[in-house]
């Protein structure tokens, strides 16, 4: 076994200008559907001059469950979400060629939820902590605009959790084949004084279609909002747990004799002593904190509005492969499982100002 901890650390500064024909988030109607550029302003999705794709909560609820991602990416162009039905090793996705190369997790796609990155500063995460039940849309940005997002933006897939509008208790359940079972509970509140909260758990179990495939997932998101005059806050918290077996890949001809086996190697031991069965597996777990603060400036000119993002969490990942014993003899190898303890935070401010129908953004960001 081999323990590591390891720190990443990139600084980013942007200098973006707005063209003339785009609306300001003033302008925006209700009845609009809205997205979030790489400036942080809003404008409606018809007049941003960019690839973006949207997916409403409506959209969400009718693709499936809700438990991944990819149940709606296939209806977002550009965005591939390849769901091996394997949990141990999470979606794998690529926006226009963009994260095809990696073999699990994404890999070169900012990923936000909440505003708070799910991604490290080389553009490597995964979205699994993502609660699409409360979200109140997913938006992915495709092509050469994500770079207003710093490194690693191939792409640019962002969770926007739903404030809620009205007191409300609500408990969810879904079923399916392979042993699939889901329960949700959520509670939203106005609070008074310009507060509101909404808090949800669910747990996710499956069996999963092969031996050694079963998975785990508890998640628990809280958020709590404030609006005032000229300021809006929104504190975002979430936990998750996912254990998870890993039944491996299969070589065309297991493929070909039989779709629905595992092999061997992933297996537990029948007897002790076998060595040619791993158990491989995965647990998983993440906390994170995330608060946001947004201002509209009044009689500062041509300065409009501000934004500070920050953010804090911790991830710890325990593996358990299937490498041959003698593999891991050869000096210098790491071993058979990967163990590693990650702690992470960042910090994001962004200016804007605007003048005679142009825009101008300048934002500094520390992950």
């Amino acid at each position: 076994m081999s323990r590591q901890r390891r720190r990443s650390t990139a600084l980013a500064a942007a200098l973006t200008f707005g063209l003339p024909a785009i609306a300001q988030e003033a302008s925006v109607a209700a009845t609009d559907t809205v997205i979030v550029s790489g400036s942080g302003a809003g404008q409606r999705a018809f007049d941003a001059p960019f690839a973006v794709g949207v997916a409403d909560a409506a959209a969400l609820r009718a693709a499936g469950p809700m438990v991944n991602l990819s149940e709606v990416a296939g209806r977002i162009p550009g965005l591939v979400a390849n769901h091996r039905h394997n949990y141990a090793q999470d979606l794998q996705i690529s926006s226009r060629g963009f994260g095809a190369r990696a073999s699990f997790g994404v890999r070169g796609i900012r990923l936000y939820s909440d505003g708070i990155p799910a991604a490290g500063p080389d553009g490597q995460g995964q979205v699994s902590h993502f609660d699409l039940a409360g979200a109140d849309r997913v938006e992915v940005l495709r092509g050469p605009f994500s770079a207003l997002y710093g490194n690693g933006s191939g792409g640019v897939i962002s969770l926007v959790s739903a404030a809620p509008r009205e007191s409300a208790v609500g408990l969810d359940v879904d079923a399916g084949t392979h042993g699939l079972q889901q329960w949700r509970a959520g509670v939203g509140a106005q609070l008074g004084g310009g507060f509101n909260l909404r808090a949800s758990v669910s747990d996710f179990e499956v069996d999963g279609f092969r031996p050694q495939s079963s998975a785990e997932r508890t998640l628990g998101n809280l958020r709590l909002g404030w609006d005032g005059e000229h300021d809006r806050v929104v504190a975002v918290l979430n936990a998750l747990d996912q254990p998870a077996l890993d039944p491996l890949g299969l070589t065309r001809a297991d493929f070909d004799a039989d779709p629905y086996q595992t092999v061997s190697i992933a297996l537990p031991q029948e007897r002790p002593g076998q060595t040619d069965r791993y158990n491989t597996r995965k647990e998983a777990t993440q906390t994170q904190l995330g608060v946001q603060w947004q201002h509209r400036f009044a009689g500062w000119g041509a300065l409009q509005r501000s934004l500070v993002s920050a953010y804090a969490g911790q991830r710890s990942v325990t593996q358990w492969q299937s490498i041959a014993p003698g593999t891991q003899a050869n000096p210098n190898h790491p071993g058979g499982v990967i163990d590693f303890d990650r702690d992470y935070g960042g910090l994001d401010a962004r200016a804007y100002w605007s003048w005679d129908g142009w825009r101008l953004v300048a934002g500094l960001a520390f992950d």
